[in-house]
């Protein structure tokens, strides 16, 4: 079971095709009852569609982008980015900062043999970065994509990986926004007048811990980091996997109209997801 499932204190807030979300009463923390492997890596099983190489280069080039020109200003560095998938995010930070180290590690086989298919066989790994003997000390930025809700346990990938920045490095981690897709989870089943079963509302099978500002917060305090940083990026363009111009114009709106609340909130109100550095 997840890491949270021993609590006993706490609340029922939606259920998606028989699994259940519950919310910690002491901490707010959301967490899944879906019980899976800590490393299961199920979303390449059915192989790379050509929708994936979309996705995953294309529809996120421009945050790749603006990432990079935020975070890596320095002239040299090393970073790693953990579950690294097809390798896109390495081979943009290759490009663009070709003096920086940069190395992924992914657990599934099929897109780290596409990725070496590709020219990546020297920056692209398979396994866990946990076992792949980083000096401790070494690295300056840690990069988790879409990578913590996933875990079970990610208390453990984050102990593991606090062991290995450099003085003045850090850790950043994007993951979805409980109150945001919370609150969207719950318009779509007013739209649809009840919970459809099959249809995918909170991925509570997929994303086995929600975290909202406050539990991340107590998660990264926990694991030893500092108070985090959190900031606001230009979303990924795509709709449901795939490109779409009227849906790309409308998450354009919603990033535009979630960075003024941002600044105009002193950088407290976030409507979209979290990106803490």
């Amino acid at each position: 079971h997840n890491g949270y499932s021993h609590l006993r204190s706490w609340c029922e807030v939606f259920v998606e095709d028989g699994v259940a979300l519950r919310r910690c009463a002491d901490c707010a923390h959301v967490y899944s009852t879906w019980s899976q492997d800590e490393h299961y890596s199920g979303y390449w099983d059915q192989g790379i569609p050509d929708t994936d190489l979309s996705f995953w280069d294309d529809a996120h080039r421009p945050i790749y982008n603006q990432f990079i020109d935020r975070y890596l200003g320095a002239p040299t560095g090393r970073l790693v980015d953990v579950g690294c998938g097809l390798g896109f995010f390495v081979a943009a930070v290759a490009r663009d900062r070709p003096r920086w180290q940069c190395d992924g590690y992914e657990l599934a086989a099929p897109p780290v043999a596409w990725a070496h298919d590709h020219g990546l066989a020297d920056s692209v790994h398979q396994g866990l970065v946990q076992e792949a003997g980083i000096e401790p000390g070494s690295v300056d930025v840690i990069c988790l994509w879409d990578v913590i809700e996933h875990l079970t346990h990610p208390q453990d990938l984050l102990n593991a990986v606090h062991d290995l920045l450099a003085p003045g490095g850090f850790v950043f981690l994007q993951t979805p926004n409980w109150p945001f897709q919370y609150a969207k989870a719950r318009a779509t089943v007013i739209k649809d007048r009840g919970v459809i079963a099959g249809k995918h509302y909170l991925a509570a099978k997929d994303h086995v811990n929600q975290f909202s500002r406050q539990s991340l917060t107590s998660l990264a305090l926990d694991c030893g980091y500092g108070e985090p940083e959190f900031n606001v990026l230009l979303p990924i363009s795509a709709v449901g996997g795939r490109r779409s111009r009227p849906g790309e114009l409308v998450k354009t709106g919603i990033y535009q109209a979630t960075r003024t609340l941002w600044r105009l909130s002193g950088r407290r109100a976030m409507f979209a997801f979290l990106r803490p550095a």
